[in-house]
């Protein structure tokens, strides 16, 4: 579920409404790809994950990812 709110964020989709449209729109691949056997979650569900994040910490282990693919040369 995470991937799926990571993934609308970087396309640009805020909030948990949004978000959830743009799953329901890849709701195929996003079946497929991670095993769900019941689609996507809906529109609350991602609402609570996203209240439930520490966005700070969500935002500091992106950055150290970020740093450590650019110190071992992974082209972003």
């Amino acid at each position: 579920m995470l991937w799926i709110i990571f993934l609308g964020i970087s396309c640009g989709y805020i909030g948990y409404r949004s978000i959830h449209k743009f799953a329901k729109a890849n709701e195929a691949y996003f079946t497929d790809i991670f095993g769900l056997k019941h689609g996507v979650p809906s529109h609350l569900t991602l609402g609570q994950q996203l209240l439930a994040l520490d966005k700070d910490l969500v935002k500091q282990r992106f950055n150290e990812s970020i740093v450590i693919n650019l110190s071992i040369g992974i082209r972003l």
